[in-house]
Formats: structure tokens, C-alpha cells, sequence
């Protein structure tokens, strides 16, 4: 019953990550649809600019450009595989790990390896200028097979609960890290340098210093202790990177006793105008 019950884990799990797989492809043959509509769009202007030599030659470089992005966004909408596809894989690697406890332990990487020459002969037929450089799939498709062949090895968990726990809990945070494709990539291009460089400092403080700075004082009366010398060296580190309040939003707030300051009128050319000026005045050219 627990073999059963196991196999069902690794199937929902696969079932997880597939599901999101499906809706990304589902949206880029949208999008691949959008930007066809785009495509036809620019093929009629290029039609219609025949008489303009010029207007007919940039209609027709975009019409061109806009039909290349439609065939790679269709491609891109193939993907390796969706809804049915990851369950099947995590079924291959609980159905693995099944046979190894009789046919022994090679079963297992074998299967992996399966997989993995099954991705490259997809990735391979086709033709180079139409092969995605990411990986993303690829890598989903690796962790649903051992998702699946976790599911079956025995002695691993103390009871089903945990590893039903634990396999969903991964499976979960993949398919998340998988569909946060759009956001992650927009906060990694709105990180700068320099702000990399600073949080890099703070985890080298407390990830690779404080583990391995003694706990002991030293020096006269034993003042100097590295390990809380660190932690103040963070804290002061991550109160520094945290944005400053603005003293604009302060100083024209209301305190209890008075109302708030109304805003100050800047300069500009038109406000020093002559009030008969048309460039000054607000009236209705109708009036």
C-alpha cells in the first residue's frame, strides 16, 4: 500500500510542475498570436507604401522582423513537454528507483541518463537558430525525474507524511521559481552594481565570518569578542543599505498643533510673466 501510495506522490508532483509548464506554453503561443496580428498589420502598410519607396522599405524590414519574432515565439510555445509529459518523467524515476532495490543500484542512473540523451536529441533537432539558450525546462525535467525516484527509495523517510511533505514542498517551490520567470528577470535588470557588490559584502559577513569567528573575548578584561564585533559590522551594514525616509514627506506634515504647511510656489518663467501676456494668461482664447 505504501509503494502505491508513493507512486501517487511522485505522479502529483509531477502533475505540479506540469501544470505551470503548460500555462507557459500556453502563453507564449498567445503571445506568438499577438505578435502575428502585428505581423499581418505591418505586411498590409507594407502593401499600401508601395508609391513611397522609403515608407515601403522600412514597412517592409519590420513586416520581416516581426514575422521571424512569430516563428521563434512559436517555437519557443513547443516546449519539451506540459501537463502530461511531468508526471510520466516523475513516474519513469519512481519506477526506477522501484527497480533498483531488485535489479540493483545502475538502474537508476541509467534511467537518468535516458532522459537526459531523450532532452538532447530534442534539443538538437532543431535547427540552431531556433534553439532556446535556456535551460529552465531542461533543469524542471532532471528534478521531476528525482522528485519521483525520491518517492521510492526506501528507508529515506520515517513516515509517509514526511515524505509526501517534503516532495510536494519541492515540487511547490518549482513550480513558483518557474513561473516568477518575468519578475525575477525584471529585478535582476533593476539591480546595480554597486548595490550587488554591498549585499555581497553583508553575506560574506554572516555566511563565511560570524560561523567562524570564536565566540571568546580577547585583549585587556576581554573586550574584544570577534563573533559580536561581526554581528554589530551587520547591523550596521544592513541599516546603512536601507533606503532613507524623505525629509520632504517630514517637514510638511501636520503636527497637532498647527496645520500643514501649504506648498511653496516655485519660479518659473510664466508665473514672472506680465499678466497680459498670452504666454501667462489662463483664460479661454474664447473669453
Amino acid at each position: 500500500m505504501e509503494a502505491e501510495l508513493s507512486l501517487g506522490v511522485a505522479l502529483l508532483a509531477g502533475v505540479i510542475i506540469g501544470l505551470e509548464r503548460q500555462t507557459t506554453i500556453a502563453r507564449n503561443a498567445a503571445a506568438a498570436g499577438v505578435v502575428a496580428a502585428g505581423a499581418v498589420v505591418n505586411s498590409a502598410v507594407a502593401d499600401n507604401a508601395v508609391a513611397d519607396g522609403a515608407v515601403a522599405d522600412n514597412a517592409a524590414k519590420n513586416a520581416a522582423a516581426t514575422a521571424d519574432d512569430v516563428r521563434k515565439r512559436q517555437i519557443r510555445a513547443i516546449d519539451i513537454g506540459g501537463v502530461r509529459t511531468f508526471p510520466l518523467i516523475a513516474l519513469s524515476g519512481a519506477l526506477c528507483a522501484w527497480l533498483a532495490v531488485t535489479l540493483g543500484p545502475l538502474i537508476l542512473p541509467v534511467g537518468l541518463g535516458a532522459l537526459v540523451a531523450l532532452i538532447a536529441a530534442h534539443h538538437l533537432g532543431r535547427p540552431v537558430s531556433d534553439r532556446d539558450p535556456g535551460l529552465t525546462t531542461e533543469s524542471a525535467a532532471m528534478v521531476t525525474f528525482l522528485l519521483g525516484a525520491l518517492s521510492m527509495v526506501p528507508n529515506l523517510f520515517t513516515d509517509l507524511t514526511t515524505k509526501t511533505t517534503t516532495i510536494m514542498g519541492i515540487a511547490v517551490v518549482v513550480a513558483v521559481v518557474l513561473s516568477l520567470k518575468t519578475q525575477l528577470h525584471d529585478f535582476s535588470a533593476r539591480i546595480q552594481s554597486a548595490d550587488l557588490f554591498a549585499a555581497l559584502q553583508l553575506l560574506m559577513v554572516a555566511v563565511v565570518f560570524l560561523p567562524l569567528a570564536p565566540n571568546t573575548g580577547f585583549g585587556p578584561y576581554g573586550a574584544f569578542n570577534p563573533a559580536q564585533m561581526g554581528k554589530v559590522v551587520l547591523l550596521i551594514g544592513v541599516a546603512s543599505s536601507s533606503p532613507p525616509a524623505s525629509p520632504t514627506r517630514w517637514s510638511r506634515a501636520a503636527s497637532p498643533g498647527r496645520p500643514a504647511a501649504a506648498p511653496s510656489a516655485s519660479w518659473s518663467p510664466a508665473s514672472s510673466a506680465p499678466a497680459s501676456s498670452p504666454a501667462a494668461s489662463s483664460w479661454p482664447s474664447s473669453f
